[in-house]
């Protein structure tokens, strides 16, 4: 796990703690050129910001437009609390977003509710203790569970699941006289 998504999965939690309820955005797919890699992650509430980042920017403005005009999927009681948007499918949209080299990125979406927090808290909790540890995220289901377990990739999409294996972060030892 990089430092950047380190830090959100950190303020994930601390928000969770203190009642803020955020939306998480996850890059699952990248077609083309893409400034940020798979498993890029993002957080924002409309009270608190955006804390990680999708591509740079631009991406990153356009879900919060979306989320504020109420674009996203909530129109019944419970709605889908995870779903996945693309973003770079047209030319006009290509270059509203300035996406590099005619690039898409296809982002997972997740309201977090208080009812996950013990969920991100356990995740925190594994990479912590540096063991690799992977979401799955029923999308059919709205169902998320962690599972012990070494991938060798780092998003495994599926027809109605996304699988986003997350390892500790890299350490640098130095040895020498």
């Amino acid at each position: 796990m990089n430092g950047s998504n380190w830090f959100v999965l950190q303020q994930l939690n601390q928000w969770l703690i203190q009642g803020i309820q955020p939306w998480l955005a996850t890059v699952i797919e990248t077609y083309g050129s893409s400034p940020r890699p798979k498993g890029s992650m993002m957080i924002y509430h409309p009270d608190k910001g955006i804390i990680g980042s999708l591509s740079g920017g631009c991406i990153e403005q356009e879900l919060i437009t979306q989320l504020a005009q109420s674009r996203i999927d909530n129109n019944h009681e419970d709605y889908l609390l995870r779903q996945i948007i693309r973003y770079g499918e047209s030319p006009e949209q290509q270059a509203r977003l300035a996406l590099p080299c005619g690039g898409q990125l296809d982002i997972l979406l997740e309201k977090i509710t208080d009812k996950e927090q013990s969920h991100f808290q356990s995740l925190e909790n594994a990479l912590t203790r540096r063991q690799w540890i992977s979401r799955h995220i029923e999308l059919s289901s709205n169902n998320i569970n962690l599972v012990d377990e070494r991938c060798e990739y780092d998003i495994q999409r599926q027809p109605n699941k996304i699988i986003h294996a997350l390892k500790p972060h890299d350490k640098l030892l130095l040895v020498g006289a």
